[in-house]
Order: C-alpha cells, then structure tokens, then sequence
C-alpha cells in the first residue's frame, strides 16, 4: 500500500511539473506577443526603411536587357573553346574599361560600348558546331547591330582567317589536281579508241567502262570539293537575337521581397533586443 502511494505522488509531481512547464510556455508565449505589440512601431519603421532602401536601390539602377543569339563555327577549323575565348577577350577589355580599344575592335562608337553590361559565351553541349553568345545591355536598341559586329570580329580574327585560307587553297589546289587527272584519263581513252578504231590494237585487256566509271567518281569529287569550298564561309549567326521588351534585371518583385522579409526579421530581432536591454536595466536598477 505504501509502495502504491509513492508511486501515486510521483505521477501526481510529474502531472503538475508538465502543467506548470505549460504554462510558463503560455506565459512565455504571451510575453513575447506582447513584447512585439509593444513594439510595433519599431518593427514597422525598420521593415518600411528596408522596403525604402530597396526602392532607391531599384530606381538608381539602370535596368539591363538580356539577348542571346546562336553562332555557327567553321566546320572543323576552330573549336567552341577557343570561339569563347575570344568573347572571353572582348569582356576583359570591358571591364578594363579599355573603351576606345573595344571600340575600334567592334567599329562601334564608345557611347553604344558603354551601354554594354557584358559579354559571354558557353558552349552547347549537343552540337559542338554551335556557340551561344550572351549580351546584357542598357539599350535594347543596340542589340542587332552588336550581334552583327561580334560575328565579323569572330571573323577577322587572324588565326581564324589563315586557316579558312589554308583550307580555300587546300580545296582549289584538290580540285585542280582531280580536274588534271579526269583530263588525262579522257585523253588516254580517246587515243585507245581511236587506236582500237584504226585497228592498231585488236585486245584492250581490260573494259573501257572502267574507265568512265574512274571518270563520273572524280566528276562526283570535284562537285564535293566545290561545294565545300563554296560553303567555307566563316563564323555565321545560326538564330538571330530576339530583342527583348522587359528587363532581365534588377528582378523588381524579388528584390521588394527580399528587402521586405529581412527588415521584418531584423525588426523583430530589435524588438526583443531593445526589451531585453530595458528589463536588464531596470533590475540593475532595482538592485543599486
């Protein structure tokens, strides 16, 4: 029996501990709601100062436009990395603020480069024959004649035009050597025909069909080589730029948010620090 009843005074002490840990967590509760009543203009004034700042931060800012276009490389004379690289320099330059240089590489006036937010290039990964370039700028209206001029200073590039050279009189010099060989078997034919006619040779030793097969195969070559040599054009644009109507950024919506959330937590923060630096002085006070 008095084992019994000791068991009932600890459950009745752990039934009345959990209550009043309860209530001090009402208690608790309801002093810091009322902390944040209290203060409220506090909290208010800091989130209204974020949302200011922020609003001073979006109209100081000059919005930027976002165009991408695609750029076609020259079919095994250059590589995507090599492609960026050079966008990689116009962007060095940028930053340098090496105006007149960019200027006269681009055969734009400053006034459009300083427009320009900045350049960049990445690779796309299913077709290595292709480069998407990136242009962020303050004038939408720039970004057409900026495309045009980034594609022909891909083009003038010294290493880049010595090997589309190389690659044109490789091609010619293949075209006029195939051309040379379709004339000397079409001569060696028409001699043995006419030999074979005058009847100075009775046995050929081998079917003159050969031969104008030999001849169509090198026809079907010189027509491959001529068309490649026609389509060695250098860098092209493969999808041109979209102008776009609406910013990129500074992203307004987020920002006004971000601004708002933070000096909601900051005020709230303050609240219960300034509550906290008045309780503390007010017992120091009641000690002394």
């Amino acid at each position: 029996m008095e084992k019994d009843k000791n068991i009932q005074k600890l459950e009745s002490k752990d039934l009345s501990e959990k209550v009043v840990y309860y209530e001090e967590d009402e208690i608790d509760l309801y002093e810091l709601w009322l902390t944040l009543k209290k203060r409220y203009k506090l909290v208010l004034s800091v989130t209204v100062f974020f949302i200011l700042l922020s609003a001073v931060y979006l109209f100081l800012t000059k919005p930027v436009y976002r165009a991408e276009f695609i750029v076609k490389l020259p079919q095994g004379l250059t590589s995507p990395q090599e492609t960026k690289n050079i966008i990689d320099n116009l962007e060095n330059l940028r930053k340098e603020k090496r105006y007149m240089e960019l200027s006269n590489l681009l055969g734009i006036s400053q006034e459009k480069i300083m427009d320009i937010d900045s350049f960049s290039a990445s690779e796309i990964r299913k077709n290595k024959n292709l480069i998407k370039v990136i242009l962020d700028v303050y004038d939408p209206n720039i970004i057409s004649k900026l495309s045009v001029s980034i594609l022909e200073h891909l083009n003038n590039n010294r290493f880049v035009k010595e090997r589309i050279e190389i690659r044109k009189e490789t091609l010619r010099f293949s075209i006029e050597e195939t051309n040379e060989k379709i004339k000397e078997i079409e001569s060696i034919k028409d001699r043995i025909l006419n030999d074979l006619k005058n009847g100075r040779i009775k046995d050929l030793g081998f079917n003159p069909v050969d031969m104008d097969r030999t001849v169509l195969s090198l026809k079907e070559k010189v027509k491959n080589l001529e068309n490649q040599l026609k389509l060695l054009r250098g860098y092209e644009i493969a999808v041109d730029p979209v102008v776009p109507e609406k910013p990129s950024k500074p992203k307004k919506a987020l920002i006004l948010a971000v601004a708002s959330v933070s000096g909601l937590f900051l005020g709230v923060f303050l609240a219960f620090f300034a509550e906290w630096i008045e309780n503390a002085r007010k017992r120091r006070e009641e000690i002394l």
